[in-house]
């Protein structure tokens, strides 16, 4: 039986066979196997090329990244942001059209930006006055702002960008609500909340360096309040203590007139300013702080049955409902107190 050959094999065959003679190739077989070679080749080499600079591309844009996070960090860098939050600031302000451009122009005029070493932040220097806004909806304020921040026509926090860190007062006296809310972690005076009705939804500042006033609250479920308060604590609106868990200090004035019972009620060890609890009729459950920098207003007492006096009270004690008799035995009881009680 014959062999058959296709035209490459009967080439090889005749190669095979004459290994001396020159390569006999006449369908050109051995040149195109060597342009295959020749372009598997240069193709390697083109992809390695290509994975080369596609490195080289990554590590540029690495070092780019790099170099721009470097500036960021840097004082010069912190610094230029912050005058870009206020550029930001000025043309919301603009665009809203609460404030006419020359009111505008007065808002940023009084602003500085200064880098703190000591804090690591650029500061704007300065208060932002922004009483007159009833919207804030896209307004994003600087991030750290030295003096005040008010904002007390706003009656919704939807779409408010809050600085981090405010150096003196806030002022939202008007919101009814604190849905969207985002306090600063850091406020240095007081924050003002005297609106808000239910604390659902509100974190408060990890340090308030004055007073917190919440005076509308009439319940302190979902309250949750810093340890301690250096200024004043206004809970005025609370009609029950059920679920208050108090400061361990409060350096000014606490506020509780609307507490009908002392059920529950933890008062804070030290309380620098003054303590009003006139809405109690009955001593009852009462625990009094140990000191009280202040006046202590019992004026809805109506027995002294089971008031344990505190030990120290700077200021007067005010127990106008209580009968003379009953004040006699009190006089009677703390000599120390004698003259302070009204």
């Amino acid at each position: 039986m014959t062999e058959s050959y296709t035209p490459s094999q009967f080439i090889d065959k005749i190669n095979q066979a004459n290994p001396s003679s020159p390569t006999f190739d006449p369908l050109g077989t051995q040149a195109l196997r060597q342009s295959i070679e020749d372009n598997k080749r240069q193709s390697g080499d083109i992809l390695a090329q290509a994975d080369e600079q596609r490195k080289q591309d990554e590590q540029r844009k690495q070092d780019e990244q790099r170099k721009q996070q470097e500036y960021l960090n840097s004082p010069e860098g912190k610094i230029a942001k912050a005058e870009q939050e206020i550029q930001n600031m000025k043309t919301w302000l603009l665009t809203d059209q609460t404030y006419t451009s020359e009111e505008v122009d007065s808002i940023i005029s009084n602003l500085t930006v200064e880098y703190n070493p000591k804090l690591d932040k650029a500061i704007v220097g300065g208060s932002l006055s922004l009483r007159g806004l009833i919207s804030a909806e896209g307004l994003s304020l600087p991030e750290n702002v030295g003096g005040d921040v008010d904002l007390r026509g706003l009656t919704s926090a939807e779409g408010l960008q809050l600085p981090q860190n405010v150096g003196w007062h806030l002022n939202l006296g008007s919101l009814t609500s604190a849905e969207g809310l985002q306090l600063p972690q850091n406020v240095g005076g007081d924050v003002d909340l005297t609106c808000l009705t239910s604390a659902e939804g509100l974190q408060l500042p990890q340090s308030v360096g004055g007073g917190l006033y919440l005076g509308g609250l009439t319940s302190a479920e979902g309250l949750q309040l810093p340890q301690r308060v250096r200024g004043g604590l206004d809970l005025d609106g609370l009609t029950s203590a059920e679920g208050l868990q108090l400061p361990k200090t409060v350096n000014g004035s606490l506020w509780l007139e609307s507490l009908t019972s002392a059920e529950g009620l933890q008062l804070p060890e030290t309380i620098g300013g003054n303590l009003s609890l006139s809405g109690l009729t009955s001593a009852e459950g009462l625990q009094l702080p140990e000191t009280i920098g202040g006046n202590l207003s019992l004026s809805g007492l109506t027995s002294a049955e089971g008031l344990q006096l505190p030990k120290t009270v700077s200021g007067s004690l005010w127990l106008e409902s209580l009968s003379p008799s009953d004040k006699q035995i009190l006089k009677e009881l703390r000599p120390d107190l004698a003259d302070k009680i009204r």
